[in-house]
């Protein structure tokens, strides 16, 4: 479209023009409500490697609501994420919260899982609401890749910690 400039995203290098960049813009500036019904029931592929990944959902929704223009470095498994000291970016944009016995993770928090018996990667997705007997999280699972991003309850056994946005690094 002629007068417009086109934007780029900084995450995914996807150039937008015209309507491309009104959808673009619209998607901004996102809520975790609308992250979720955006996304609900979708398999979300961030990276375009290794399918629907837990991961994957998660970059995204620092890519659309946490409104980063970097991302944290790469990670071998979700478990990673909690290894916040050796991840100079991720210290960066976020704060890591280690969990101890009667935390709760707020809203819009990104929960990081242990590996387990059945899971060598550990696991992460995106605090809806917590309680003290578990939490609701969005999330997509990795392996089955079956059902797209889904509503989850989650107990804290394995929880490492949470990842929430340094909002320090964005004020003028």
């Amino acid at each position: 479209m002629y007068g417009l400039p086109a934007i780029t995203c900084l995450n995914c290098g996807k150039s937008f023009t015209g309507e491309t960049k009104k959808s673009y813009e619209a998607t901004k500036y996102m809520t975790l409500k609308d992250f979720v019904n955006k996304y609900m029931g979708k398999k979300v592929d961030f990276d375009g490697k290794y399918g629907a990944q837990c991961v994957d959902l998660a970059r995204r929704f620092y890519c659309d609501v946490w409104e980063l223009a970097r991302q944290p470095e790469s990670v071998t498994g979700a478990k990673d994420f909690a290894n916040h000291e050796a991840r100079p970016v991720q210290r960066q944009l976020c704060n890591f919260i280690k969990y101890k016995i009667g935390m709760m993770p707020r809203e819009g928090a990104v929960i990081v899982f242990d590996a387990s018996p059945a899971n060598k990667y550990g696991h992460i997705g995106i605090c809806v609401s917590a309680g003290p007997k578990g939490m609701e999280l969005f999330e997509q699972d990795g392996f089955r890749q079956e059902n797209g991003a889904q509503l989850k309850f989650r107990t804290y056994e394995s929880v490492l910690g949470w990842l929430v946005k340094n909002e320090n690094i964005f004020k003028s």
